[in-house]
């Protein structure tokens, strides 16, 4: 029984935890100059929303991309393939299986090795 209580007793405690940790990924997003961190927090921020939240790693999935199209030649190579992957993951948690096999396919297409 105690320990049915402490798991009811933390639960709160991991959201809370939670939201801070998004929270804070955010307010370094804004004030973030360097692009490689702005591009390292848009991928950490799609892929950490996908269980949890959806639709926002959609919405952060696609500021990526957004990012990277308009910084090509600033970023790394990589860049591309990894926003792309994003993205994809983020439809799959939403449950959008036929637009995440697009990207992933087209992911795979375009890899460079």
């Amino acid at each position: 029984m105690k320990k049915i209580f402490i798991v009811f007793l933390l639960f709160p405690l991991c959201l809370f935890a939670q939201k801070n940790y998004f929270d804070s990924l955010k307010a370094e997003l804004r004030k973030s100059i360097n692009d490689s961190l702005k591009l390292q927090l848009y991928i950490t921020l799609g892929l950490e929303y996908g269980p949890s939240n959806p639709d926002s790693a959609i919405h952060y999935a696609l500021e990526n991309i957004r990012f990277v199209t308009s910084k090509r030649d600033k970023l790394p190579i990589w860049a591309d393939w990894n926003s792309s992957y994003v993205l994809g993951m983020a439809l799959l948690k939403a449950c959008n299986y036929p637009d995440a096999q697009n990207f992933f396919k087209a992911t795979e297409t375009e890899r460079i090795y």
